[in-house]
């Protein structure tokens, strides 16, 4: 406990213990602070010390959730219930020396007093209100009257009201009150912050501001959970409920109790070998508490964490750091495509159950034993032994100084994990060197490769093979993906431009069905990153037009359809308006030559490409 809850602890001691006070307390903080947490924990220590003898009742503290209640007889009946286990804990004989004759006046039939083995429900025939007043006042129930308030600004009770009311208990029955509220949002209820204060003062004599204190509140709740699990990666919890940046210890105890849930329904089968089991439940609780935590804070696009984006780039754009991703690699967690998928552990957390559970974790790649590279054994490389590493380590150097990688992801992994280590000062490496015979290998992968999207070139700029990439955030390996990121870009423009000079430059009836697939299905050929790739990238729109133009009149309706239906789910990109234009001028020169039925179907196509420039979806949404 840290000394800011230990000098509150001694505060709410000699607040108890002091005869003289006739006031509460208030223990004020954000909801999910701990704040309950803390106070509960005070009362198990109250009741543990409250004991009575034959002639007396013993008061237990009493903790009262305010939650919902809107009106004063709801209050009292809340403390009803509280009151009522005490007293049947005690003896017919106790309750009529305590009480006397006095108890049948606010009840008939309170508890079993006649001695026939019967008790009814009292909710219609007990003066509630009466009874506490009776119960609490009474000189033979002993001990400390503490009455703990939770939950003050959710209850439907004015302020005015409800202080009214609690003052009673510390003005008239001596008793000691606690309040647990936001105050914040306590303040709101009265509408202005100062009537809210003027009504306070008349009831609180002392705020105690309860701050979350993480690393004290964090290892209470997981020592509570009672899961060895969870207990073993205690330090990768607290740093993962850090990173999330939430002030609710309600949203940790929900994903961790989710977690032990989850745990009871994975079978036998997967729990063999103890150490690969340890390592995948690790990753597991990781993306548990992400997935739980975000869905917690509104976040419903974590469904879609570490999804894979091609070409995506994060160089400039800040916002767009995974802001997990450090503890990531900090605890050698593997990426959620290898370890376990977020989607899965999203329903689970949204639904209470997962569609094919044992299908998931009998293909996982932890229980499939797949024989390591070289870089994999050195992206764990504190389990092995200095000669391994040195010998990994060369193997790995030289593949990449002999060209022998044949695509980018292996590339960025080998890459990466001998910046780590180099940064780490484990090993020494050339940092220049190994960066140039790296981007030697990414032009040689490149220079083979088929198309953007052959899987020699495919990669993530965070992780691949389920491994986050160990030099992530390192200059060298930054410069490294983006020098791999610039040079596909480039590639991925020349590819485009050599598709688009095919199909528009040698066009003819023959080959329309070319055109119709590049309209219809640009994302896919020219690139999935640019929504707006233009159709038209490196063409010579003179040798389109006169295409176009030399096309059959039926082969023109075609082409006319086609751009009716690329108008309908255009956005045009500024690039492609400027050769769209272009082309329509040439087209309106080629159709001057032009007689008849050709000339009409050119200007046709001439007009609809100029509607699909001025009323693209793009235009429309500006």
């Amino acid at each position: 406990m840290n000394e800011i809850k230990k000098n509150i602890q001694k505060s709410i001691q000699a607040y108890l213990c002091d005869k003289n006070v006739h006031y509460a307390i208030l223990i004020a903080g954000k909801w999910g602070s701990g704040k309950t947490y803390f106070i509960t924990q005070l009362m198990d220590t109250w009741n543990a010390r409250a004991k009575g003898d034959d002639n007396s009742i013993q008061l237990k503290p009493i903790y009262v959730t305010l939650n919902g209640i809107s009106t004063i007889s709801g209050l009292y009946h809340a403390i009803w219930k509280q009151i009522y286990p005490i007293l049947n804990s005690r003896g017919t004989n106790v309750l009529k020396l305590v009480f006397g004759g006095a108890i049948k006046a606010v009840s008939k039939c309170i508890i079993d007093l006649n001695g026939d083995g019967q008790t009814d429900d009292l909710s219609g025939t007990i003066d509630v209100e009466s009874f506490i007043k009776l119960f609490i006042e009474n000189d033979k129930v002993v001990g400390n009257r503490i009455l703990v308030f939770d939950d003050l600004e959710r209850c439907l009770i004015p302020n005015e009201q409800l202080f009214g009311i609690l003052n009673q208990f510390t003005e008239h029955s001596n008793c000691k009150v606690i309040l647990i509220a936001n105050e914040e949002e306590l303040a709101l209820k009265s509408g202005e912050t100062n009537k809210y204060y003027k009504i306070k003062e008349k009831l609180v004599g002392q705020t105690f501001k309860f701050d979350l204190e993480v690393s004290d509140s964090v290892k209470s709740i997981i020592e509570d959970t009672n899961n060895a699990i969870i207990a073993n990666n205690s330090n990768l919890v607290q740093d993962i409920f850090s990173l999330s940046r939430l002030q609710n210890l309600r949203s940790l105890k929900i994903a961790l109790q989710s977690f032990g849930i989850f745990c009871e329904l994975i079978g036998d089968k997967y729990k063999k070998d103890k150490d690969v089991f340890q390592e995948f439940i690790k990753n597991v609780l990781t993306y548990f508490l992400i997935s739980s935590f975000e869905l917690s804070s509104g976040n419903t696009g974590i469904k879609e964490y570490q999804s894979f984006k091609l070409f995506e780039d994060k160089r400039n754009d800040s916002s767009k750091k995974d802001k997990y991703s450090d503890c990531l690699s900090k605890y050698g967690i593997y990426s959620s495509h290898y370890s376990f998928p977020v989607s899965a552990i999203c329903q689970f957390l949204t639904e209470g159950f997962i569609d094919n559970l044992d299908e998931i974790l009998s293909k996982n790649m932890f229980f499939k034993n797949a024989s390591q590279k070289d870089w994999e054994r050195l992206w764990f490389y504190s389990n092995l032994e200095n000669e391994d590493l040195q010998q990994y380590v060369f193997s790995v150097r030289t593949n990449i100084a002999e060209g022998c990688i044949d695509n980018i992801p292996t590339l960025l992994h080998s890459a990466g994990v001998l910046f780590r280590l180099n940064n780490s000062k484990i090993v020494r490496l050339n940092k220049k060197t190994l960066l140039r015979d790296s981007k030697k290998t990414i032009d040689s992968i490149i220079g083979k490769a088929t198309s953007p999207y052959d899987a020699t070139v495919y990669f993530s700029y965070d992780s691949a093979y389920g491994k986050t990439y160990s030099g992530s955030g390192l200059p060298e390996f930054n410069e490294l993906t983006a020098y791999c990121s610039n040079r596909l870009n480039c590639y991925q423009n020349e590819y485009r431009e050599k598709i688009c000079k095919k199909v528009w430059e040698s066009l003819s009836d023959h080959n329309l069905d070319d055109v119709t697939r590049l309209i219809h299905r640009r994302h896919e050929i020219l690139g999935r990153k640019d929504y707006d790739a233009n159709i038209f990238s490196g063409v010579n729109l003179r040798i389109a037009a006169n295409r176009i133009s030399g096309l059959s009149n039926s082969a023109k309706v075609e082409l006319y359809n086609d751009f009716l239906a690329y108008k309908r789910d255009l956005h045009s990109s500024l690039e492609e308006k400027e050769t769209m234009k272009k082309l329509v001028q040439f087209l309106r020169q080629k159709s001057k030559s032009l007689k008849l039925v050709d000339r009409d179907n050119i200007l046709s196509i001439a007009s609809k490409i100029e509607q699909c420039i001025t009323n693209d979806k793009s235009s429309e949404e500006q």
